[in-house]
């Protein structure tokens, strides 16, 4: 079972490749508020076979401050995604994403009464040979166990808004 395992594995990154990014644009909701964050790095992983139209990939947003607070946000993101759109000439190709994304905040206070959870992640990304461009929406909340003060609420939910440039390597 393990050399079947270790084969799947060996094989899904011979069609993969490594991607570094870069968040030159997010906007989080909260409940209504906005609130922009700073740009951070990106890095991620694709695995599509040359052939195929799905594919699966995952991405780690490296935290950021949340602009105006004391917080930081970062994500983790898991998703499949499907190719819709192929030229070869041009190398150009465009894929939808469908997946899953759980953000890891820092509330810069005293923050262990807090339960965050991640939640449904959609969006596209479009290949123009090495470079990337990603559109996505992340979506999670985070609860509390005792009375909130923050915004006099005990169940917050959050989105999260991305436009990511990458490199790819592959």
């Amino acid at each position: 079972m393990k050399k079947i395992i270790l084969f799947i594995i060996i094989n899904s990154f011979c069609f993969s490749g490594i991607k570094l990014g870069f968040d030159f644009s997010k906007e989080m909701e909260v409940d209504g508020y906005n609130f922009d964050i700073d740009e951070s790095a990106v890095i991620g992983l694709d695995i599509n076979e040359k052939d195929s139209k799905i594919g699966f990939g995952f991405e780690y947003v490296i935290k950021a401050d949340i602009e105006n607070t004391t917080s930081e946000i970062g994500i983790f993101s898991m998703y499949g995604t499907y190719k819709f759109y192929e030229d070869e000439e041009k190398k150009m190709q465009a894929f939808a994403k469908f997946g899953y994304s759980h953000p890891f905040i820092d509330f810069g206070v005293d923050d262990d009464g807090v339960k965050v959870s991640g939640g449904l992640m959609f969006g596209a990304h479009f290949n123009f040979d090495k470079i990337q461009f990603s559109f996505s929406i992340h979506n999670g909340s985070w609860e509390y166990d005792y009375p909130s003060y923050y915004y006099g609420m005990d169940d917050t939910d959050v989105s999260l808004t991305r436009l990511t440039i990458f490199y790819l390597f592959f």
